[in-house]
């Protein structure tokens, strides 16, 4: 009598499937002809190559499929899948197997909620993919989605960070939405970045000191810093070569050894309650005048 046994593994691969599939003739009659149906890969009776004169007792035949993962794959973590084959024997007698597997695969990306703080009228530079896991891969810079904007702000997206902007004369909460791809083109799930917004005005960067000497104005004094858990400062001139750098920057910085001109700014501060950093850039010029 005819018999046909079908086997199936599944070996998971940055974004793909990779499964192997053997059938082999475990009957004492030859087969002529195989089909091979898999809904997962689009297949139904598909027809299986095998040697010229048939598929004689005790053969095997072996095939690879590649399957291209989705987005619903990636948010479950396993993909499940059956494969069935059939032939018909001398007698026109339908022998058919089926074989599944179940196969592991690394979740979507996931993107964690941050929260922010600024204060009247001062725009925030939020790292928003710092405290986010790519899973197998890495993120899209590029392709950060604002689900749902703030009520009482804008937003503007760059290079993976977003600029949060309050309303002029705005202070209390806001929040927003987003999620972003992988390179794989796979989401994550939708995160929430809450900002409080301070009305309390004393956190402010000079865009201009004059280290003269006269006791005025003499360091880079960015008033309200203390404010912060944590602060890390770095000063490049206009190549891009960094001059200074400091953590725990307590406003001695005089720009001691270095000619007139404009500087830029990259400060970073660990808001109070010691989670989400912040990047403000900008620029401050430096004018050294003669003592009186």
């Amino acid at each position: 009598p005819g018999a046909i046994t079908i086997t199936k593994a599944g070996v998971f691969s940055e974004n793909f499937i990779t499964y192997t599939f053997v059938v082999t003739n475990t009957g004492s009659v030859t087969l002529n002809t195989v089909a091979f149906t898999d809904a997962n890969l689009g297949l139904n009776n598909s027809a299986v190559t095998i040697p010229a004169g048939g598929l004689v007792p005790g053969a095997s035949v072996s095939f690879n499929y590649a399957y291209t993962l989705t987005q619903a794959n990636k948010d479950a973590g396993t993909v499940n899948n059956t494969a069935s084959v059939t032939a018909r024997d001398p007698d026109n007698n339908i022998i058919t197997d089926d074989a599944s597997v179940a196969v592991t695969v690394i979740k979507s990306p996931i993107a964690v909620n941050d929260a922010s703080l600024t204060f009247l009228n001062q725009p925030k530079v939020i790292e928003i993919l710092k405290n986010d896991d790519p899973g197998n891969s890495s993120f899209n810079m590029q392709s950060i989605e604002i689900v749902t904007q703030p009520a009482h702000g804008t937003i503007q997206v760059g290079n993976g960070v977003v600029t949060y902007t309050p309303n002029p004369n705005y202070s209390g909460p806001d929040e927003f939405t987003y999620r972003v791809k992988d390179l794989y083109g796979f989401y994550t799930n939708v995160a929430t970045v809450t900002i409080s917004i301070s009305p309390n005005a004393t956190f402010k960067i000079p865009t201009l000191f004059t280290p003269n000497g006269d006791g005025i104005n003499d360091v880079f004094e960015i008033r309200g810093i203390e404010q912060f858990a944590q602060n890390e400062l770095s000063i490049v001139n206009r190549w891009g070569n960094e001059v200074y750098r400091q953590k725990g920057y307590q406003n001695t910085w005089a720009g001691t050894g270095l000619n007139e001109g404009t500087y830029y700014y990259i400060l970073r501060v660990l808001d109070t309650d010691g989670t989400n950093w912040t990047v403000y850039k900008g620029y401050v010029t430096l004018i050294r005048t003669f003592k009186k």
